[in-house]
């Protein structure tokens, strides 16, 4: 060969070594490289869920890597197993959501399950003390009979307590307490004891209550907030102003939630009382209730008959001191729905004495006016400045008290809330009330507690030690 053509066979040798190293030339490469026209994505899972993905291509658990087209959007969705909640994605993706990634590069992404059981079971054991019946949501407790639940860590129950016939619940005892709602996050075994009595012999006085907390002040209401109620059906407290004809809508920890504007009555509006359904029974100073339905959508309410059903009491009070404090106690398949009214009274004026009437609700009313001095039997029974004068000199707002058969009345002018029989006047038990001046109205909150509001727009609770 000579000199020309072994420079021609070398420079073509090269060209050749050269090409084969650029192709990855002899087969070599990494074969779990992704063609340049894919795009890898890795899904992690730490246990407790399955991710999948749309498009398909991950289900994992199983399977866990994919490849899509570059730039294809894929949207991947966490499943949690029974027992355990998803918490994050991480890597390529944050946040709680869907997972949604643009496929322009290989992708990798963890899903996070957190373990609400904490492996750890504990028993919820009930007692019932007296004649009654304790059952739960979710079902399981039915007691007498089945009073023990075994239940996960973080799971919630429900306990109502059902009292037999002509009983009360006066009481929850150990891991619940007073008589209304008792729920129960599981965090530990659990104990609890419903007491059953009956009306008028449970062991419920307002002198065992106290304040653990200072008042607060609900700066949604300009000025006289006058009366307060529950209303269960909606589970809203609702509290009427004094001088606009007003209810003001709060959620149970006290969330201002709207106005509701009452129409076609005076604007001395006092008292308010949940009654049943959705009705609600509202006082003014003019002697006259005005029965109300208030679901949580209502903005206006036409108060006049025949939209409104209303009562005349009394007759027209001396110097601006009628009625200021309703309460009602439930009616049943015997018994209609009876309500009571407090006139205000005051301790410097004799002409203007407290008074404590009643009356019984027709069913169906029939949405005309009813009155004292013509078709609606209004009965006055015991002379309340005789009964009270000694321990108060006016009576501001009241509730009435299911447990006892008891009316519960608060004093602006004492600061005194007295607890007070129905039928003779008998004070029972009495109760000081502090932190707020002009206590105005007073409620059962939803958990048994006392929820007293004052004037200058302050919110005191009390619960039963």
């Amino acid at each position: 060969m000579n000199h020309y053509s072994m420079l021609r066979t070398i420079f073509f040798s090269s060209l050749i070594i050269i090409f084969a190293a650029a192709c990855g030339g002899g087969g070599g490469g990494d074969p779990g490289q992704p063609e340049p026209d894919n795009r890898r994505l890795a899904v992690t899972v730490n246990s407790g869920g399955t991710v999948t993905s749309s498009p398909g291509g991950i289900n994992c658990g199983s399977d866990c890597d994919a490849e899509y087209s570059d730039n294809t959007l894929v949207t991947l969705t966490a499943t949690a197993d029974t027992g355990f909640s998803f918490s994050s994605w991480s890597g390529a993706c944050s946040g709680t959501g869907n997972c949604e990634l643009r496929m322009s590069s290989n992708r990798a992404v963890t899903a996070e399950f957190t373990d609400n059981s904490g492996g750890s079971e504990f028993t919820v054991s009930v007692t019932v003390n007296g004649s009654g019946r304790i059952t739960s949501t979710p079902a399981g407790i039915d007691c007498p009979g089945d009073c023990s639940e075994v239940l996960l860590q973080n799971d919630q129950i429900e306990l109502t307590a059902t009292p037999d016939q002509g009983l009360v619940l006066d009481f929850w005892d150990g891991d619940c307490s007073g008589n209304q709602r008792c729920a129960l996050r599981i965090d530990s075994n659990k104990q609890v004891t419903a007491n059953f009595a009956e009306p008028g012999q449970t062991t419920v006085l307002v002198e065992n209550y106290s304040a653990p907390n200072d008042a607060f002040a609900l700066g949604d209401i300009p000025n006289n907030a006058s009366g307060i109620t529950w209303h269960p059906v909606i589970e809203q407290y609702l509290i009427v102003r004094n001088g606009s004809a007003a209810i003001y809508r709060y959620s149970e920890d006290f969330q201002f939630l709207g106005v509701i504007s009452v129409g076609n009555v005076t604007n001395d509006t006092e008292g308010l009382a949940y009654v049943a359904d959705n009705d609600v029974m509202m006082v003014s100073e003019d002697n006259q209730a005005s029965k109300l339905d208030i679901d949580e959508f209502v903005t206006n309410i036409n108060g006049n008959v025949p939209v409104s059903q209303r009562y005349r009491l009394l007759p027209p009070a001396v110097s601006n001191k009628g009625l200021e404090g309703v309460a009602v106690r439930a009616g049943d398949a015997n018994t209609l729905n009876r309500v009571y009214a407090v006139q205000e009274g005051t301790g410097t004026n004799s002409d203007a004495d407290m008074r404590f009437v009643y009356f019984d609700m027709p069913s169906p009313d029939p949405m005309v006016l009813l009155s004292y001095d013509d078709n609606l039997t209004v009965v006055e029974p015991f002379d309340a400045q005789q009964a009270f004068s000694s321990v108060v000199s006016d009576l501001a707002g009241m509730v009435y008290d299911d447990r006892t058969g008891h009316v519960i009345i608060v004093s602006q002018e004492a600061r005194r809330a007295i607890q007070v029989d129905p039928e003779t006047g008998a004070i029972i038990s009495q109760l000081d009330i502090s932190g707020a001046s002009q206590f105005e109205g007073v409620t059962f909150g939803p958990n048994g507690e006392l929820v007293f509001v004052s004037e200058p727009n302050s919110i005191r609770i009390y619960t039963q030690n």
